[in-house]
């Protein structure tokens, strides 16, 4: 195994997979309370506490963590849909790899050329129809990051996908294939 095999939609769809299961652990939503707590919580001047009640500071931290939401969180059917899109998108773009790396010439590029757009879409669709009442959704930084990393995924898979039907419609030469030769007029 050896990853000079490689192409450079094999890389692009491996380095994106790895993003993506990284982009999936922060903040993806939250509302308006949840972020007001959250600046709260970042507004409060450090006092030394002696009591062993929590800080203003904890408790606002602790109000605002109860709204936000990531990835494995989000609780609707469609997140759900979203949340096995993107591991199977991460999962098929890391076996695509390995396999060409393994010498494979066909991995599961063009499924996870599919299942990368699909996933794409459902994520733009949440990001544009947020969960939870839609005045007082918000939209964190991690939706957008895992949006860009299932779409490189989905790019490069599509790229390694071309390269290996590329490869496998370019003419034989018979001079390079003596077994070509030997066969028989009438063997199919």
């Amino acid at each position: 195994m050896t990853f000079r095999r490689l192409t450079p939609g094999h890389v692009i769809a491996f380095m994106a997979a790895l993003l993506l299961l990284l982009a999936m652990a922060p903040d993806w939503y939250t509302d308006k309370v949840g972020e007001q707590d959250r600046f709260f919580q970042h507004d409060v001047v450090p006092q030394l506490n002696t009591q062993t009640e929590p800080s203003i500071s904890e408790q606002s931290a602790e109000a605002a963590k109860s709204h936000e939401k990531n990835a494995w969180q989000a609780s609707a059917l469609i997140d759900r849909i979203i949340l096995i899109g993107l591991l199977a998108s991460a999962g098929l773009g890391i076996a695509a790899a390995f396999m060409r790396a393994a010498g494979r010439e066909r991995g599961p590029t063009g499924l996870a050329t599919g299942v990368g757009l699909v996933t794409a879409a459902l994520i733009a669709y949440r990001i544009i129809q947020p969960p939870g009442m839609n005045e007082a959704a918000v939209v964190k930084w991690g939706a957008p990051a895992g949006l860009l990393c299932v779409g490189l995924v989905a790019m490069g898979s599509r790229m390694a996908w071309l390269r290996e039907h590329r490869d496998d419609a370019e003419p034989v030469d018979a001079a390079a294939d003596p077994e070509r030769d030997a066969a028989p007029a009438g063997a199919s």
